[in-house]
């Protein structure tokens, strides 16, 4: 499978693969995409997700050269032609839809207008007035999903070799994700969480993360007695065990630090 790799992201547009990801190989990613509040594709991989796969041989860095060229005025015009066209297409859609929804209601908002007006108003003009009190804008437009790239970046692509991730991490880290995940954990991403990794027992979408995962470049330096202690409060105010993990002759070492109130 091909990982797209632009502006330092690497990337799953394809759905197909996605769904190859999750199931076989307990790879999760982070959603890119956005529809509203629902996440969407393309994912982005973390640097070790994305190695992990290049060494398994399940898939190759690529990158689309199209993208790196600034885009020309054509494009900002079909760009904004395309917008244009997505939003009177859903305007009709809601439109439609709002009609059907208004349709066992519509002769009791007419009687309750005509009361506060004191007048006598249409079914039709009261029909209108209802269609028309929601716009689709900018701002609430729901954009499609992105199941592959755009058509303007297909075709040519270029392979990125993966020299270019392993500057976005460490062999530590790398070593201890796939340490992590040959256990026959989940692996995600921990920043959120003070951490280099989430851990969990299951799918994080039926499953709690049940450590953090801290990877210590060099085990011979000093921790500071603060860092311990904050890391070991954070995990026990998450409801999860924080962990340190150093790496040694190729052998990776976990620490748990427990947090008890005495």
């Amino acid at each position: 499978m091909k990982l797209c790799f632009q502006n330092d992201n690497i990337c799953v547009y394809s759905l197909k693969d996605w769904v190859k990801l999750r199931k076989e190989y307990r790879i999760i990613g982070e959603y890119l995409g956005s529809s509203q509040a629902t996440p969407t594709l393309p994912i982005k991989l973390l640097p070790e997700e994305a190695i992990f796969l290049i060494n398994k041989n399940v898939a190759k860095l690529i990158q689309y050269p199209k993208l790196l060229v600034e885009p020309t005025d054509d494009c900002f015009k079909e760009y904004n032609k395309l917008q244009v066209d997505l939003q009177q297409a859903e305007q009709k859609i809601y439109k439609e839809y709002r009609k059907k929804e208004l349709k066992p209601y519509i002769d009791k908002i007419v009687i309750a207008k005509q009361r506060k007006l004191n007048d006598s108003v249409s079914t039709s003009s009261v029909l209108n007035e209802e269609l028309n009190r929601m716009k689709v804008t900018q701002e609430n437009i729901i954009w499609p999903t992105l199941t592959e790239p755009l058509d303007c970046v297909k075709g040519e692509s270029i392979e990125v070799p993966k020299s270019i991730l392993m500057k976005r991490t460490t062999p530590t880290k790398i070593l201890v994700f796939t340490d992590l995940w040959e256990k026959g954990y989940y692996v995600t991403c921990g920043k959120k969480f003070g951490g280099d990794f989430l851990v969990y027992a299951g799918d994080p979408i039926a499953f709690h993360a049940i450590h953090i995962i801290r990877c210590i470049e060099d085990p011979l330096k000093p921790l500071h007695t603060s860092e311990l202690v904050a890391f070991g409060r954070l995990g026990t105010s998450v409801k999860k065990k924080s962990v340190l993990a150093t790496k040694t002759n190729e052998t990776v070492n976990y620490i748990t630090i427990n947090w008890l109130d005495l």
